[in-house]
């Protein structure tokens, strides 16, 4: 299907109704509230953001108690950076990776510090379910299957790395929310930044003489036009932030993207099992939830947080 050509009206064209209807979501959800021509009426309803309690902080306690219910050997395949050596193969390979990524100044350097100052475990292994890589947020802990490496497992990395950069940010596992229209919302905006960053680290790492992982996204039949909307951002004059907020709205003219990103969510969700049963419910997202959508790690916004896509 022809992607719209105003990626700012996503949410509004026959690309999210038919990807709604065709069963991507279940009848359930569509039943729930009825599932119309306008997904979002462009309005935050719910309390202020202030009121809505922090991230709670994933101890060391907590994460090593639940990997360690995961598995008995999870020393050997979870490295945690900044707080260990590497003592095996899979410590050594994250450790290359991350210093890959560190290479690249503006977010790279930055998300490696947030993985440091978070102690968050990247596990190579056999992970639960049958997701390759995902960040499980409740554990504090990111799980990569074994057999991943090069570019792969750099991209994987960086993806993981920008989501633990938005739990540290207030955004990532705050709120469960009640509305399927408003959990779709938050859903696809996180991750449509988390896309439209490992695009910017790409683009940069390209820049410098490293394009594998721009030849990645360039291959992937998910992200294949992201490189393309970026680069014909920067040839129309914009800088690197106007080209990254391209590829942000971008995203939501894909429905496969979307597709993956909500079968995601309901594994990461299923993953975290009882440990988000004190995370406060809302109907609507708050207001001023998406204050930082969009902050790099230099504290400057590339303008995904006054993005129309996201119906602000």
């Amino acid at each position: 299907m022809t992607a719209p050509n105003d990626p700012k009206q996503a949410f509004n064209t026959a690309s999210v109704r038919k990807f709604l209807r065709l069963g991507l979501l279940s009848a359930t959800l569509l039943a729930a509230g009825g599932i119309g021509y306008n997904v979002w009426d462009g309005r935050d309803k719910g309390e202020p953001i202030e009121s809505v309690p922090p991230v709670a902080v994933v101890t060391s306690e907590h994460q090593e108690m639940r990997l360690q219910e995961w598995r008995e050997n999870w020393r050997d395949v979870c490295y945690i950076p900044g707080k260990q050596e590497p003592q095996s193969t899979a410590h050594r390979e994250i450790r290359e990776v991350l210093r890959e990524l560190e290479r690249e100044q503006l977010v790279g350097a930055g998300l490696v510090k947030t993985l440091n100052e978070m102690g968050t475990a990247i596990c190579v292994d056999n992970a639960p379910g049958s997701k390759v890589t995902y960040y499980n947020d409740s554990w504090n802990s990111i799980f990569i299957r074994r057999g991943q490496s090069g570019s792969h497992l750099l991209m994987q990395v960086t993806h993981e790395a920008r989501r633990v950069q938005q739990k540290q940010q207030n955004m990532l596992g705050r709120i469960k929310l009640t509305d399927t229209h408003q959990r779709l919302r938050m859903d696809f905006a996180l991750e449509a930044d988390v896309i439209a960053t490992t695009t910017l680290v790409a683009w940069r790492m390209q820049q410098s003489g490293r394009g594998d992982l721009w030849n990645l996204l360039r291959s992937n039949p998910l992200y294949n036009d992201l490189p393309t909307v970026f680069t014909g951002a920067i040839l129309e004059g914009k800088d690197e932030k106007g080209a990254t907020l391209a590829v942000f709205e971008r995203w939501y003219t894909r429905e496969t993207r979307m597709h993956e990103a909500y079968q995601e969510r309901k594994h990461v969700t299923f993953m975290a099992g009882t440990d988000r049963r004190d995370i406060p419910s809302y109907e609507f997202v708050p207001k001023g939830f998406f204050d930082r959508l969009g902050e790099l790690p230099d504290g400057t916004n590339y303008g995904a947080n006054k993005s129309p896509t996201i119906r602000r």
